[in-house]
């Protein structure tokens, strides 16, 4: 699941503690229980995102320096259902799952304070979750709503890169044996989220030659994002999330997507390949430079080139960009 930068409202519970037989402390609420041993305390609350009223239950243990919250979202049929439990061998300082119980969907985030995860934190933190008891709910869960803002459907204005990203075309020129391109404006997000602009060099076969670089902030919302994600849709436009792409690609005909017709963006002649789907997952198999990028391929100095953008909207609106950021392709050295 591709995550998303959004503002969480949380409220805080009285949630109900009493004892078990074996001492232990029942935490309760929201129609849901788990058992606190000594060492462990905790808190139910509910979220009203994704879904308006889901549950939050987190527990901590500090002697242990393992936390753990289950957070109740969408019943998604994209993701793999796992047990709520951690592997005795689990090697890393998080863990994430996604599982079901009572017929209501949880995220199982859990983190440890070694890497790996000390043997007897893992055993008492499963103990804990094997404690939790979740009853049906009466009605499944609504999305939350997620309204969509009129400026974020404007034509977004590009800006000069940043220092630090021309920086990055510059290094990765230096190790390059032909023209890398990069553009001299991009747009920048507008929504106010924590996201922040990054560039990342595209590396050869053998990983040492770049071929182009990538550029980019936030996450796309995609169908592996949960059952609600045509409601965030708009949210893929450049006002949360931006994903572009430049390289060059191998010569030949099966470098080029299947069904590319001929076309002028940016003032550079070449082959356009609309996006197919919202997600990675092709029913066509059209997997070439990502089945959800809308694809244009060209030549230029004798270089093999293609540039991608990831769908935001219309294809057309997606093809209009693209068309702009295209034009504002220059090699690294007339930067």
């Amino acid at each position: 699941m591709k995550a998303l930068f959004l503002s969480f409202t949380v409220v805080f519970l009285a949630t109900a503690c009493g004892h078990t037989e074996t001492g232990a402390r029942r935490l309760t609420g929201l129609g849901i229980s788990v058992d606190l041993p000594r060492g462990w305390h905790g808190q139910i609350s509910t979220s009203n995102r994704p879904a308006l009223g889901a549950a939050v239950v987190a527990v901590a243990n500090r002697r242990l320096g393992v936390r753990v919250v289950l957070s109740e979202t969408l019943r998604s049929e994209n993701l793999p259902v796992q047990a709520a439990r951690i592997e005795r061998n689990w090697r890393l300082s998080i863990a994430d799952r996604y599982f079901l119980k009572s017929g209501r969907a949880f995220w199982l985030h859990a983190t440890f304070g070694t890497r790996p995860p000390a043997k007897r934190a893992i055993r008492s933190l499963n103990a804990v979750l094997g404690s939790l008891n979740v009853e049906r709910r009466e009605r499944p869960l609504r999305p939350a709503p997620d309204p969509q803002l009129a400026k974020a459907f404007v034509p977004p204005r590009l800006l000069p890169l940043p220092a630090r990203v021309v920086g990055e075309c510059r290094r990765a020129q230096a190790r390059a044996s032909f023209p890398i391109l990069c553009p001299r404006r991009l747009p920048r997000p507008f929504v106010k989220s924590p996201v922040k602009f990054a560039a990342y060099v595209i590396p050869g076969p053998a990983g040492h030659t770049p071929l182009g670089l990538g550029f980019g902030y936030g996450a796309p919302w995609e169908p592996d994002s949960g059952p609600d994600w045509r409601l965030h849709l708009w949210r893929n436009r450049p006002c949360c999330f931006l994903h572009f792409e430049v390289f060059r690609r191998a010569s030949g005909r099966r470098q080029v997507p299947a069904g590319a017709r001929r076309a002028i963006l940016g003032g550079r002649r070449g082959l356009l390949k609309d996006a197919t789907s919202w997600g990675l997952g092709s029913s066509t198999g059209d997997y070439l430079y990502f089945p959800n990028h809308t694809r244009f391929v060209w030549s230029e100095h004798g270089v093999d080139y293609v540039a991608t953008l990831h769908r935001m909207g219309t294809l057309r609106e997606t093809r209009a960009l693209l068309a702009r950021l295209i034009r504002e392709l220059r090699p690294v050295a007339d930067l």
